[in-house]
């Protein structure tokens, strides 16, 4: 890891080494901008000027001109925590724009920007950034980026008991605003686990459900829908990217469905919660 990333992770008080001790990790990640959709044909003037701008903020190694024109949270894949204002982004910034997002954008010019309806625009096939008055999502992931996933995530897992570990990937962390319930998401392959815990206080041990599920893609906006049910006939659904407040939605037999407010959050701050 380059002297910019260590320089970034201890300056915050986020050093590796404090990651490694203190933190249990997609955003995401996923996911800010969601699938690209087809390009708008429309006759919206395309902003060639802030497009220039920032481009040049990058390639150029400006963090302070770059944060000045995200617009925030800045969502990034979990484990990895958002981006949550410009002083963040300033710090988070060489860790975030590497040398190969940075020579993408120095070849780059307005033209190749398209307007992909509602998202806003971008360009190329993996739609790196998403401006629409403002940096809006940032799809890229850099280098360091993906060791940090890597390390946070192998962590998380190693936190929840030996049966529940082996192969899974984290998704979410989801925190209940009303009782304090604690649900995680995991994934493996095209499965998907949901875990839930009464208290933080036993997260490493036995949940207090489990069940297994898939992800839905719903709509012209690419919504996520997760679908889990258990052996007798429970289910729960969370719709992420639904208007606020989040919730997931509880169906046992013989019951009506219910809900629970949630809020994402990280498995680190609730293993390792601050004073």
């Amino acid at each position: 890891m380059d002297i910019s990333v260590k320089k970034f992770f201890c300056g915050r008080g986020l050093g590796i080494a404090c990651l490694m001790l203190s933190s249990f990790a997609m955003g995401a990640c996923n996911d800010a901008a969601g699938k690209k959709g087809q390009a708008d044909s429309g006759e919206e003037s395309r902003p060639d000027a802030a497009i220039t701008k920032m481009m040049r903020a990058i390639s150029d190694g400006d963090a302070e001109g770059f944060a000045a024109i995200c617009v925030y949270p800045v969502q990034r894949p979990y484990p990895l925590k958002d981006i949550d204002d410009a002083t963040a982004m300033a710090d988070y910034f060489p860790v975030l724009m590497d040398d190969s997002i940075r020579d993408v954008m120095k070849h780059r010019k307005p033209a190749d920007w398209e307007r992909f309806g509602w998202r806003g625009w971008s360009f190329g096939d993996d739609t790196p950034i998403w401006y629409d008055d403002g940096v809006q999502g940032i799809d890229y992931v850099s280098k360091a980026e993906r060791g940090l996933i890597r390390i946070l995530s192998r962590e998380e897992l190693m936190t929840l008991s030996p049966e529940y570990r082996d192969g899974w990937t984290p998704v979410v962390t989801l925190i209940g605003i009303d009782h304090g319930n604690v649900y995680r998401i995991d994934s493996k392959g095209d499965v998907y686990r949901l875990m839930g815990f009464d208290s933080p206080d036993n997260v490493g041990g036995v949940p207090s459900l489990i069940m297994s599920g898939s992800l839905d893609l719903e709509g012209s906006a690419d919504s996520r829908v997760y679908v889990f049910s258990d052996s007798i006939g429970g289910k729960i659904e969370y719709l992420p990217d639904g208007e606020p407040p989040v919730r997931i939605f509880i169906s046992r037999p013989g019951s009506e469905e219910e809900s629970e407010n949630v809020r994402p959050g990280y498995w680190r701050d609730v293993v390792h919660p601050k004073p």
